[in-house]
C-alpha cells in the first residue's frame, strides 16, 4: 500500500506541476514565428490586390503607361536626349503628389542625390532611368510611395500619382 501511495504521489507531481513544457526545437532548426509568417502573407495579399487595382486604373485612364520592374507605372511627358542621370548625382527636382482622384496632396521642390532614397522609392527608381530636363508621370502603389505609415498629408496604404520634373 505504501508503494502505491508513493507511486501515485510521484505521478501527481509529474502531471500536476501546472507547467506545460513546449517540445524542444532541434538546435539546427529555427522556431517558426507564426505571427510574422501571417503578417508577411497578409502584406503579400495586399500587394497583389494593389497591383491588380492599379493595372485596372491604368487601363481605364487611356494613357500609354509602362510598368517598371519595381511595380510602379510611368510615362514620359517630356523626353530628351541629354545626359542620363547616374547614382549619387545631385539633381534639382520638383514633383507634385496627387491621390488617384486628382486631389493635390503635396508640391515639393528640392535637391536630391540619385539612388540615396531621399524621395519615395518610385521617384528614386524613376530618376535612375531618366535624363536631365525630362518630365514623367508616375503612378505608384503605396509600397513604392509612402508605405504603411503615410505622411501628414498622405494616408497610409495610399496609391499616388506623381508628376516629376527633373531640372
Amino acid at each position: 500500500m505504501k508503494q502505491i501511495i508513493v507511486a501515485l504521489l510521484f505521478i501527481i507531481s509529474l502531471v500536476g506541476c501546472g507547467k506545460i513544457v513546449k517540445p524542444q526545437v532541434p538546435a539546427n532548426q529555427k522556431e517558426q514565428d507564426t505571427v510574422a509568417i501571417n503578417l508577411m502573407l497578409t502584406n503579400q495579399l495586399l500587394v497583389e490586390q494593389t497591383n491588380d487595382s492599379l493595372a485596372l486604373y491604368v487601363a481605364h485612364c487611356g494613357k500609354d503607361f509602362a510598368l517598371h520592374d519595381n511595380g510602379f507605372w510611368y510615362r514620359y511627358l517630356k523626353k530628351n536626349e541629354r545626359d542620363s542621370l547616374h547614382d549619387e548625382e545631385i539633381v534639382a527636382v520638383d514633383y507634385q503628389v496627387f491621390l488617384l482622384d486628382s486631389t493635390l496632396c503635396a508640391d515639393v521642390a528640392k535637391q536630391v542625390r540619385v539612388g540615396k532614397k531621399e524621395v519615395p522609392d518610385a521617384l528614386d527608381d524613376a530618376l535612375r532611368m531618366s535624363r536631365h530636363g525630362e518630365q514623367l508621370e508616375i503612378i505608384a502603389p503605396w509600397y513604392n510611395a509612402y508605405g504603411q505609415k503615410g505622411t501628414n498629408h498622405i494616408p497610409a496604404y495610399t496609391n499616388v500619382r506623381f508628376v516629376l520634373n527633373i531640372n
